[in-house]
């Protein structure tokens, strides 16, 4: 078990992109975004106005996390399932804000360098909202030990308090 929580892990750190999964009125939607995992959660920007926003904060919704392998042996993430809520101005949200503006340098690029040094001015600039989306479920793939083999992990043992 341990070995399949250190892969989790390592897969949680170099991949980069989270597919949000959300369902309103049988009508299934799906949405990529990039994410930063911080104790306990996985956090993003997004739109207020995004569909998958819109249907699913509050609610029960899916996610994955995996990179683009060519063959079917090497497939491996993440499939969770959990709540998309607003992140807020927590001391939590505002240290992976910190992390998150570290991992992602584009946002330099996109955004003034005053309003990425801090949560609070990054939002007050009317600029996308910050949301966390917080697994109660992880399944760990890893097609390398058989197609489709699938590992429960405990969503709080791949955030380590240390991060």
């Amino acid at each position: 078990m341990q070995e399949t929580k250190t892969k989790a892990m390592e897969l949680l750190s170099r991949a980069h992109i989270m597919t949000l999964a959300t369902s309103c009125d049988e009508k299934p939607w799906a949405a990529a975004v990039y994410y930063v995992a911080h104790k306990g959660s996985l956090y993003f920007f997004s739109s207020p106005d995004a569909r998958h926003i819109l249907e699913g904060e509050g609610e029960a919704a899916a996610a994955t996390i995996h990179e683009n392998p060519f063959h079917f042996q090497e497939i491996e993430g993440l499939q969770m399932e959990g709540t998309i809520t607003k992140a807020g101005l927590t001391p939590t949200a505002m240290a992976a804000f910190s992390r998150y503006v570290q991992r992602f340098p584009f946002l330099k690029d996109l955004f003034s360098l005053q309003n990425l040094g801090s949560l609070a001015g990054f939002l007050a600039s009317g600029k996308p909202k910050w949301y966390r989306f917080t697994p109660d479920t992880v399944l760990y793939l890893d097609n390398s030990e058989g197609f489709g083999h699938r590992v429960a992990v405990e969503p709080e043992e791949l955030f380590p308090e240390e991060e």
